[in-house]
């Protein structure tokens, strides 16, 4: 986020001090190291000051008097950015660790209010409280916070049912560039009056002001959930597979996750307990989750029968049902140790699009063509949401 104005650095950087306290600044190469290197490690950038403000007032301040002093902020979250948008160019690095409060959790309407430092993981964890699911889910979701998953508009594991975060934020409050604070708090998923402004702050990746707490929207927590893992030969098999389970699950399929042979190969290699559920190596692996509100025999039964005429037609060459909560986890946490593997496996260059669902064959194809054009010998990992492609 950009500043503007005439306070010279050394004044505002004490005054940042004082707004904060000694709690709220770090200064020292040291301390500063984790906050300007990237999450690969590949990138690393600079900054004068990592400021760690406890409360919005504490934020406002601190973006006022870098607004009067020209002072560059870059806002960071967990850190967990695998394309260098968090790493800093001078200025400060404007942390949100301190700001972690659940603020409330409304029954009644099915929201929730936290504050941007959260932890993912913990959100739910909250929700859970009450009943309730709040239903972003990513591999980083133990380090990350939701102030930089709206930030990002994350998508996550769940998008197939529950959408990205846009689709979950009801409200948002927001310390804009100047220092004002924006509350836009408001618990409503029906408002029809006039412009919806918390939509330009998500997915703007802090360059229009500082998220510093959301109403987020929550469902009922589901009975339990039917978790399995397929092989496929070819992408347009994985197509039709994803239409097949579509029609069979309806409203209940919450996840449809494709990672290639390569990507299980590199996993197994370099995550201790991570194996490959089936004898033979594939192409291609779909992971496939849905979840049960009522009856979990007649879920488990659709997902068989979906599975079944995958089977019949050819586009799937083995597939395996968790029998438990545990082999569930087992297979998801294949999916989530990819990141990791990878960047212990070779340095990884990453990118994050989303395509329509009928233009992935083609992309992957034409992409992969004109990425060893560009670095001969390079490796493909596609990984694959039903909505997007990385």
């Amino acid at each position: 986020m950009n500043t503007n104005g005439s306070m010279d650095w050394s004044s505002a950087l004490d005054a940042i001090k004082e707004t904060v306290g000694p709690n709220g600044w770090l200064s020292e190469a040291a301390e500063l190291e984790p906050y300007v290197t990237e999450w690969r490690k590949i990138l690393r950038g600079s900054c004068r000051m990592v400021v760690r403000p406890a409360s919005t007032e504490q934020t406002a301040k601190v973006v006022g008097i870098c607004h009067r002093a020209g002072i560059p902020i870059t806002p960071l979250g967990g850190n967990t950015g695998m394309v260098g948008g968090g790493v800093p160019e001078d200025g400060i690095v404007l942390s949100t660790e301190r700001m972690t409060a659940v603020r409330a959790l409304d029954a009644d309407n099915a929201t929730i209010t936290v504050e941007a430092g959260c932890i993912l993981a913990e959100v739910p964890n909250a929700a859970r409280d009450g009943g309730f699911l709040f239903p972003l889910s990513l591999a980083a979701e133990g380090s990350c916070r939701i102030g930089g998953n709206i930030a990002t508009n994350a998508g996550g594991n769940n998008t197939v049912r529950y959408g990205n975060t846009r689709d979950l934020v009801l409200g948002l409050e927001v310390v804009l560039p100047d220092g004002r604070i924006w509350d836009g708090l408001r618990g409503l998923r029906k408002c029809n009056t006039g412009y919806d402004l918390k939509h330009l702050f998500i997915g703007s990746e802090g360059t229009l002001g500082v998220i510093t707490a959301a109403v987020l929207a929550l469902v009922p927590a589901p009975k339990d959930r039917v978790t399995a893992m397929a092989t496929a030969d070819s992408w347009q098999d994985l197509l039709k597979l994803f239409a097949i389970m579509q029609g069979h699950l309806a409203g209940t399929l919450v996840a449809f996750e494709v990672f290639t042979g390569l990507g299980m190969e590199i996993t197994a290699r370099h995550v201790v307990d991570i194996v490959d559920p089936f004898a033979e190596p594939a192409p291609l692996y779909a992971l496939i989750e849905t979840v049960c509100y009522g009856d979990d025999a007649a879920v488990r039964e659709a997902l068989e029968t979906g599975l079944g005429e995958a089977f019949e037609q050819e586009l799937v060459g083995d597939a395996v049902i968790a029998e438990s909560g545990l082999q569930a986890d087992n297979l998801w946490r294949i999916r989530e140790s990819l990141p990791e593997a990878q960047s212990v496996e070779a340095t990884v260059i990453k990118h994050d699009i989303s395509v329509p669902i009928s233009k992935i064959p083609a992309y992957v194809a034409e992409g992969s063509k004109i990425a060893m054009e560009i670095a001969p010998g390079c490796r493909i990992l596609s990984n694959v949401s039903a909505y997007g492609t990385t």
